[in-house]
């Protein structure tokens, strides 16, 4: 943020956004605190320009990345920012012709092949991220899931009118897969530690078994992901958490619309990941736990009728997504590392600074989160969650039988 000139700010990144304007002038430049992102700088701007004679004022987003940090090259390496940019310019512009999506995602400016992207400022038409650690009940989810919904059935008919659309090699991974190992480092001793406090060495063993499953070598995990696996492919959203859900909600609360931000990690795959991923960082586990059939329900609903809507055929069953659902289960335990850094009460740049260390010090810092009653409740019910359901078991057993 220090390092960025006004001329700069002008010159590259406003000219760039209103190519047609002049008299261009930055009234305002400020950068937006407390946010949970890995990646990038969140920068709000003001901007006044001349446009057809008349003077215009517009309200802008600014994400530009970090220039000093680890995540950098990390996010470079696994084509976060590259995948933004081919978002933006070539697979939204025509989920926007579709009238039931385009009102679901931001008005876009500008990305550069840095990873600076330049976005309408939402605030300003009263829509707020949802944010961190606070998660929605079974009523607002059928607002997100809607839009979900909406959104994959868009991505679908897409490709299937133009099937060779972004089928380069990076939008065949997906970070949460990636960087598996590198959640697993901090978190597997912590969760350990929390078995011991609850008296459950029991379960200790199974978990251990399901963590060297996925500690197995990339083509491993990949190859229970392949989209040839799954009967519905479509591009997923990737990232659909509270942090990445705009709403804008009445007074009494209630959500009256949906917007996604953040596509940096799109990819192909069955819309089982972005529905799982979504249960898992947006819901209490409690919520999940007492109404996941009517969860998958109300998303089926609403992804068969947007199909419909869109004179799309699609002879699939909610039979295929529950296939689908049961295939994908053990990534559940990956995103359980994931979700611990997301909504472990250390600051965000707390958590950037230690990611990766497996040293003493750092054991010790993370283990001070289970002393937050609230996060180690949580962790607690989904680490029990997935025990009911026998995640740890399968897991085991198959680790067992490849070894």
């Amino acid at each position: 943020m220090d390092s960025i000139s006004n001329e700069y700010l002008t010159n590259t990144i406003l000219k760039g956004c209103f190519p047609q304007a002049s008299g261009i002038q930055l009234v305002e430049c400020k950068k937006i605190e407390n946010l949970f992102n890995v990646s990038s700088d969140i920068i709000r701007l003001t901007v006044e320009f001349q446009e057809r004679g008349t003077t215009q004022n517009k309200k802008l987003i600014l994400k530009i990345p970090f220039t000093n940090t680890a995540f950098r090259s990390y996010c470079t390496e696994y084509g976060l920012f590259y995948k933004e940019k081919q978002m933006y310019e070539v697979m939204i512009p025509l989920l926007n012709k579709i009238p039931t999506v385009s009102k679901i995602l931001p008005v876009h400016y500008l990305t550069i092949d840095t990873g600076t992207v330049v976005i309408e400022d939402l605030a300003v038409q009263g829509y707020k991220v949802a944010g961190r650690q606070k998660f929605f009940d079974f009523k607002q989810s059928r607002h997100t899931l809607k839009a979900m919904a909406e959104f994959h059935a868009a991505t679908f008919k897409v490709h299937r009118e133009n099937p060779h659309l972004l089928q380069d090699p990076m939008f065949g991974r997906n970070m949460a897969i990636d960087a598996r190992l590198d959640f697993i480092i901090t978190w597997h001793p912590v969760i350990c530690e929390l078995f011991k406090r609850k008296n459950a060495a029991n379960m200790v063993s199974k978990f251990d078994a399901a963590v060297e499953l996925l500690k197995k070598e990339d083509k491993a995990v990949y190859a229970k992901v392949n989209p040839a696996h799954f009967k519905i492919v479509l591009l997923n959203h990737g990232d659909l958490r509270n942090d990445n859900i705009m709403l804008k909600q009445n007074k009494n609360d209630e959500i009256e619309d949906v917007k996604f931000i953040d596509f940096q990690m799109s990819w192909w795959t069955t819309p089982a990941f972005d529905f799982l991923f979504y249960l898992t960082f947006s819901l209490p586990i409690q919520v999940i736990d007492k109404q996941f059939d009517d969860l998958v329900d109300a998303y089926w609903q609403y992804f068969s009728e947007a199909l419909l809507q869109l004179q799309c055929p699609f002879d699939h069953e909610k039979t295929d997504f529950l296939r689908d659902i049961e295939k994908l289960q053990f990534m559940f335990v990956i995103w359980l590392f994931a979700w611990c850094s997301f909504n472990c009460p250390l600051e965000p740049d707390v958590i950037r600074r230690t990611f990766k260390h497996d040293d003493t010090e750092t054991f010790k810092l993370y283990c001070e989160c289970l002393d937050d009653e609230q996060f180690t409740q949580s962790l607690w019910g989904w680490l029990q969650y997935c025990e009911k359901i026998n995640i740890f078991d399968a897991m085991g057993n198959e680790a067992m039988k490849e070894d």
